[in-house]
């Protein structure tokens, strides 16, 4: 049995799709991003590199956010908002501090 459909059929057939997977999925992740922020803090670049690095923007995208490994979490991209947007959780970042500087001392001794 062979179907075929017009490409304005297949174009519904996915934002139906694409609803539907969205409507599932964007509440589960809601409530994700809710446990994991009562657990800990979800914070801006801003409040990271004032609040826990203690340096200026330059400085922390120079040293902290330009590493690979710099915990970084990015929240879904909503419909219609500009950009993904990124949060860096408070423990996890302190955690990647704790163990750059063991890393160092180690390479030290």
């Amino acid at each position: 049995m062979k179907i075929e459909l017009e490409q304005s059929d297949i174009d519904t057939i996915t934002n139906d799709v694409i609803a539907n997977v969205s409507a599932a999925l964007v509440p589960k992740i809601q409530e994700m991003i809710m446990v994991l922020a009562s657990q800990d803090q979800l914070l801006t670049k801003k409040e990271v590199y004032e609040g826990i690095l203690k340096c200026t923007p330059r400085t922390a995208e120079e040293l902290y956010f330009s590493q690979p490994d710099f915990p970084v979490f990015e929240l879904p991209e909503r419909p219609g908002a500009p950009k993904t947007q990124r949060r860096y959780s408070r423990r996890a970042v302190e955690a990647w501090i704790a163990q750059k500087n063991s890393t160092r001392v180690e390479g030290i001794g």
